[in-house]
Order: structure tokens, then sequence, then C-alpha cells
């Protein structure tokens, strides 16, 4: 966030990054962590996802974009972050683009997030049956399309 307000206005958090490829905006040293500095992508990665191993922090996260999951409203807390990332994650697959096909199958429109974490998602079929909409549980069978990701600020504007 801090990033965002210090190099405010801009349309995208790509704009910050020297080589849009590599997204070095998310690989700077920022963030203080026990008398060191973290860059987000570390934070992410190498505490986060680590720590977790839980697919569901996928939801939880934000990068200050339009395609990230939407930001809580109330910090996530030890004895009750179990059911915020299930609600998290509900909330966020809740109003998925299901198209109909033959024999009851259906495809989903998901977010890139299921392609590049497809390891942490395992069965991302089944990880979708279980918090997507109901489509998708009664379908005979389930194709996915990964949606582009919209990197714009998700701003109020």
């Amino acid at each position: 966030m801090a990033t965002i307000v210090e190099n405010y206005p801009l349309k995208s958090i790509r704009d910050l990054s020297t080589d849009p490829l590599v997204f070095t905006v998310f690989k700077k040293p920022r963030v203080p962590y026990r008398g060191e500095k973290l860059s987000l992508d570390d934070v992410e990665n190498k505490k986060i996802r680590a720590a977790f191993h839980d697919p569901r922090v996928h939801f939880a996260i934000n990068c200050a974009s339009k395609g990230c999951p939407p930001l809580r409203m109330e910090p996530y807390a030890g004895n009750a972050i179990d059911g915020q990332l299930e609600d998290q994650t509900r909330k966020f697959l809740a109003h998925l683009f299901i198209e109909r096909t033959d024999n009851n199958g259906v495809i989903a429109h998901v977010s890139k997030i299921f392609d590049w974490f497809e390891d942490d998602f395992g069965d991302r079929i089944g990880f979708l049956r279980r918090y997507g909409p109901p489509a998708l549980s009664v379908a005979s069978r389930v194709e996915l399309k990964f949606d582009d990701y919209d990197w714009s600020l998700n701003d109020r504007k």
C-alpha cells in the first residue's frame, strides 16, 4: 500500500516495475521484519505461502490491482483465520462466469491465480467444486478457462 501511495497517481502497479516481465516492484526490499527488510515477493512466497501451505491464502493476498481478491475490512487473526480464509475464498469465487456446454458440462472462467499457482491448488477442479458456485459441484465435466489478469490499479475513482 505504501508503494502505491508514494507513487500515486498511477494506472497500474506494473507501472512501478523497471522490467514489466519480472515485476521488480515486488522484488524491492520494503517490509521491515526482524531487523531486515523483505520484498513483497518474500512476504508472499517465503513467509505466507511457506507457512500456511493452504491455497486459500491466495484470496487473502492483494497486489493493488483489479484482478486481485478484494481486501477484507478486518485484519486476519490467528483464532479466526480458518473461517476468514474460507469466507474470503468463497466470496472471490462466488461470481465466476460459468458457461454451460453439452451433457451437463461447464466452462469455468477463473482467475490466472489458478494457472500461476497450479501446484498450490492440487486438484483445481475439486477446489473449485468445493468453494465455487453450485453449478460447478453438479456439473458432470468442468473445463477451466483462465481469464486475462487485470493489472490496472484497484482505485476508487
